[in-house]
């Protein structure tokens, strides 16, 4: 019909998460900018993105191992930063973003019998027309994939020797100084791949591995990352958040 111009989408998004085999309950949570995953033994959102749906805040949290509120103070570590996304008018900062959420982590926890066990870790990516800016704090992991390969971008906030389990950062944890996020700009490539994903995944599946299962042409590839944790004897919730650009 003449008249009427229609958008290209210019990249698309994948989330998904599960409970963990030897978990009471899913501490993951997933944010596509208002698309919030939480909640649930299993869950999973799509979202196909248009350039005037620009800029978009992708969100992963993942609640401190097993502890009091840690479902809650991933859901809100998620939820409370889209919030404040929505309502910077184009003037987000990510630092002052993070320490806005972190202190109100620990606003709720005070308000419960266990406030120094409400803590999550954070990693996403605000991601404009040509390029992303992606943050993190604790050791959810972000990836990019390109031609040449899969590059680790964010940074693991755990002590020398470590992998996970003993964190330097987290949002929340009683901790009355906010933490430093890591931030990262990453242009973007037609063809390039964005891995937001938990330790529940990077405990289990190797780096080299990731990269094939996120590449395959079907729409179930972050199903298929978490159901790849599983298959290799992971236990810890397990959440992944895939961008695919065009």
């Amino acid at each position: 019909m003449e008249g009427i111009e229609t958008q290209k989408e210019i990249f698309s998004v994948v989330a998904f998460t599960r409970r963990g085999s030897g978990r009471d309950q899913n501490e993951d949570a997933c944010g596509i900018g208002d698309i919030l995953l939480f909640g649930k033994d299993t869950n999973s959102g799509q979202k196909s993105v248009e350039l005037s749906q620009l800029p978009l805040l992708v969100t992963l949290a993942d609640g401190l191992g097993g502890h009091s509120s840690g479902d809650i103070a991933s859901r809100t570590a998620v939820g409370h930063l889209n919030d404040v996304f929505k309502g910077s008018r184009g003037k987000f900062r990510i630092d002052e973003a993070i320490t806005d959420v972190h202190h109100h982590i620990r606003e709720l926890g005070e308000g419960g019998s266990s406030p120094y066990a409400m803590g999550t870790t954070i990693v996403g990516a605000v991601i404009n027309e040509e390029f992303c800016t992606i943050f993190n704090v604790g050791d959810s992991r972000a990836y990019w994939i390109h031609d040449a390969g899969i590059t680790q971008v964010s940074e693991d906030d755990v002590y020398p020797g470590e992998r996970t389990g003993i964190l330097t950062q987290c949002l929340g944890a009683g901790n009355p100084v906010a933490p430093k996020p890591h931030l990262i700009q990453q242009d973007i490539r037609s063809g390039d791949i964005l891995v937001l994903v938990s330790d529940g995944i990077t405990d289990a599946v190797p780096d080299d591995v990731i990269k094939p299962v996120v590449s395959e042409r079907s729409s179930e590839y972050a199903f298929n990352l978490c159901e790849e944790a599983n298959r290799l004897g992971g236990s810890d919730d397990a959440s992944a958040i895939i961008c695919k650009f065009s």
